[in-house]
């Protein structure tokens, strides 16, 4: 092991916690929770805590969850879906910003899934959803606070999250799959993780560093790109990638150099 690369992933990793909790609203204490309305379809079923879990709500339903964190759910009874289920992960940005921040006080985050978002998960194809508070100029309805951008209905190699950076403030990101899928994918064609030098193969730790390249507050997103590149983590090239189009360049500089260590 190289204690050297470990102690130095460790204070980067830290960096990331404390300028993450220096940047949410109020003390440093817990992440504010986000409360998200699941609008529809109707009578559909919205799980989540596992398998064995009673977490639920029948939609419309309002549940809260803490932001700068990734939840997996998953929603049955969807009219017209051939599978029993679908899987969902829904990621939640953490300090998203003082718009979003006023948005989020007296508001919930809207999500649906529609009649082709089902066509699309019958077809096994993965439906990616990039929810945010539109700047001005891209308010495309008078009373639209939120707008989202989904994965089928742009170009092929659209990237929905860094459009929706680039048209305001992204509140969160939501991926629907056929459960089914999910599970062949997992056991036929999902590579290995590759073992980091500093030792470390927890996946919410690398999941929270991702997390965290999002996070408005440029310092954070910065240290998260870094601590990604020392872990040599192959899994974080989608996300880093996604961080080279962050408008603070001090972001796009370590998203950068991140991606030339983990793929030198």
């Amino acid at each position: 092991m190289n204690w050297h690369r470990l102690l130095k992933l460790l204070t980067i990793a830290s960096a990331v916690v404390l300028l993450s909790a220096l940047s949410r609203k109020g003390h440093c204490g817990d992440q504010p929770d986000a409360q998200i309305y699941f609008e529809s379809p109707e009578a559909a079923v919205v799980a989540w805590g596992g398998e064995t879990s009673d977490e639920r709500t029948t939609l419309p339903g309002r549940q809260n969850f803490p932001l700068g964190a990734s939840y997996d759910l998953h929603v049955s009874k969807l009219p017209g879906l051939k599978a029993q289920r679908a899987s969902m992960r829904l990621t939640l940005v953490a300090s998203p910003g003082p718009e979003a921040d006023r948005y989020l006080e007296h508001n919930p985050i809207p999500v649906t899934i529609t009649v082709d978002d089902v066509d699309q998960l019958n077809a096994r194809q993965r439906v990616v959803k990039a929810i945010y508070v539109p700047k001005v100029e891209f308010r495309e309805l008078a009373n639209a606070a939120t707008q989202s951008l989904v994965s089928t209905r742009q170009d092929p190699g659209t990237d929905v999250i860094a459009m929706a950076n680039s048209r305001g403030t992204l509140l969160c990101v939501l991926e629907l799959a056929p459960s089914e899928a999910n599970d062949a994918k997992s056991r036929t064609t999902e590579p290995k993780p590759e073992p980091s030098d500093a030792g470390d193969n927890s996946d919410s730790f690398r999941e929270g560093l991702r997390i965290a390249l999002m996070d408005t507050n440029p310092l954070v997103a910065k240290h998260a790109a870094i601590a990604l590149g020392e872990a040599h983590d192959r899994s974080s090239i989608p996300a880093l990638r996604r961080a080279l189009a962050h408008p603070d360049q001090r972001v796009r500089d370590a998203a950068a150099g991140a991606l030339e260590q983990i793929l030198k």
